[in-house]
């Protein structure tokens, strides 16, 4: 159990020179966090909102979903 606590804080907080998944997982968190920014901004823009709030909807649920296990993670 400590080797897995272990790797998860590797993943998340600093890995390793070389650690590929521990980058991968990183620039996933840093897009995500962009991505929402302009889903904020864009969904401000009163003509999309009609057309586009389902989906500002949904990525809503998956981002909260999406960093409320990486919170959870590094807990």
């Amino acid at each position: 159990m400590e080797r897995i606590k272990r790797r998860i804080h590797e993943i998340l907080e600093v890995a390793p020179p070389g650690d590929r998944f521990s980058r991968a997982v990183n620039l996933s968190i840093m897009a995500l966090i962009i991505l929402n920014v302009i889903a904020v901004i864009l969904s401000t823009v009163e003509e999309l909102l009609p057309q586009y709030d389902p989906i500002f909807g949904a990525f809503e649920v998956f981002s909260v979903a999406v960093f409320s296990i990486e919170y959870a993670l590094r807990i």
